[in-house]
């Protein structure tokens, strides 16, 4: 009897009684959608909440395995999660938390997903998006109309963070590993995980710290410096970032990850991917050069074929070539 029967068999005997009364046999996850992490009077659910893609172990993963170790693998994790006579999850699974972009003011947990679910899915880990409250869509021309009761700085940061918190306190519900959490997100999304991911603060808040974070993934954003953006930035750049941090350059000091970076700080690894204009790449490369100094496990990607929209479409996309195997290697992806 060849492997492939083997592990075949083994899937068979441990998820036949599990998914005999599942009402859709066929997707590779479960999805629990909606889930409120944060009580905020008058705010609409949907703005602060989230969506959970947990992964199921099926016959499609035994079909289009090849390889020995592919194979026992599939059979080990089988083993271990569904060993008990309950057919529990038993076996923790690695999180990744993803946080959309949209310059702070737009954007939506649900968006882009095509490649990133299947992505995190096939590899075993659950998969997270995010919404947090966005900043008025409508900008003005002149700051002097700012609404100063607007949602700004530092509540997206704050609205992620209790995110963080909550799947810490919650994954492992879920099958999920607290102690293996990692975000990543895109443009604005990217500028927020780098701003918790070296600012203790937003989840010392929350009563934790960067511990709870094992991998940080930055794709393609400018918000590591936002005094840079606002003052040397194009009027309409100037003007969504005013409209999402304020008019106070105290405070776009206080909102700028690369300046929370301190020597002797312990941070999480960081993934970072660049693309543009020379400046953009430089501030990447500035970022990337503070953190290495505190000898912190980073890893700088240049992007330079693709556009803002083409590195976030990437992720997990079977044609990227440039991002998706690197992340998959930082990550340490076992199939």
């Amino acid at each position: 009897m060849n492997i492939k029967t083997i592990a075949l068999l083994i899937i068979i005997l441990f998820l036949t009684p599990l998914f005999s009364g599942c009402t859709d046999n066929h997707s590779d996850y479960d999805k629990y959608a909606d889930i409120r992490y944060q009580d905020i009077p008058n705010v609409d659910p949907n703005l602060i909440s989230l969506d959970l893609y947990v992964p199921k172990i099926g016959l499609d993963m035994i079909h289009n395995s090849t390889t020995y170790s592919q194979l026992r693998y599939i059979a080990e994790q089988v083993m271990k999660k569904y060993s008990s006579e309950k057919y529990l999850i038993t076996y923790p699974l690695p999180v990744m938390i993803w946080v959309h972009g949209g310059g702070w003011k737009s954007g939506d947990k649900a968006n882009q997903l095509q490649y990133k679910i299947p992505f995190f899915i096939e590899a075993g880990w659950i998969f997270v998006s995010v919404n947090y409250r966005l900043s008025p869509a409508e900008i003005p021309d002149d700051p002097a109309d700012f609404d100063p009761d607007r949602i700004m700085y530092p509540i997206h940061n704050q609205d992620v963070a209790a995110a963080i918190a909550w799947v810490y306190e919650h994954i492992d519900e879920y099958g999920g590993d607290p102690n293996q959490i990692s975000i990543m997100g895109h443009s604005a999304g990217a500028g927020i995980v780098a701003a918790i991911g070296t600012n203790q603060t937003f989840l010392q808040e929350l009563g934790f710290n960067l511990s709870v974070l094992q991998h940080i993934v930055c794709l393609d954003t400018e918000g590591y410096d936002v005094r840079e953006q606002i003052e040397n930035g194009s009027n309409v750049q100037s003007m969504v970032y005013m409209n999402a941090f304020g008019i106070t350059p105290s405070v776009w000091d206080d909102a700028s990850p690369i300046n929370s970076i301190e020597p002797d700080e312990k941070l999480p690894p960081f993934f970072i991917v660049t693309r543009g204009t020379k400046d953009r790449i430089n501030l990447s490369e500035r970022f990337t050069a503070k953190i290495n100094n505190t000898g912190t496990q980073t890893e700088l990607i240049y992007a330079l074929e693709y556009t803002h929209e083409e590195v976030n479409d990437a992720i997990g996309n079977p044609n990227d070539t440039i991002i998706t195997p690197a992340l998959k290697e930082f990550l340490g992806f076992k199939i």
